[in-house]
């Protein structure tokens, strides 16, 4: 994340997919990467 960050990307990370979704409603990201063993249920989901 940190690498994205200095090339001026903005980051946004979470640690749910609840979270990831109410994310996704409030922006609209060019790329994703998820973790497919998120607490919640997997990052495909």
């Amino acid at each position: 994340m940190h690498a994205m960050e200095k090339r001026g990307y903005d980051v946004s990370a979470v640690a749910t997919i609840k979270e990831a979704q109410q994310l996704a409603q409030s922006l609209t990201p060019e790329f994703a990467v998820v973790d497919l063993r998120m607490p919640d249920g997997s990052g495909l989901d």
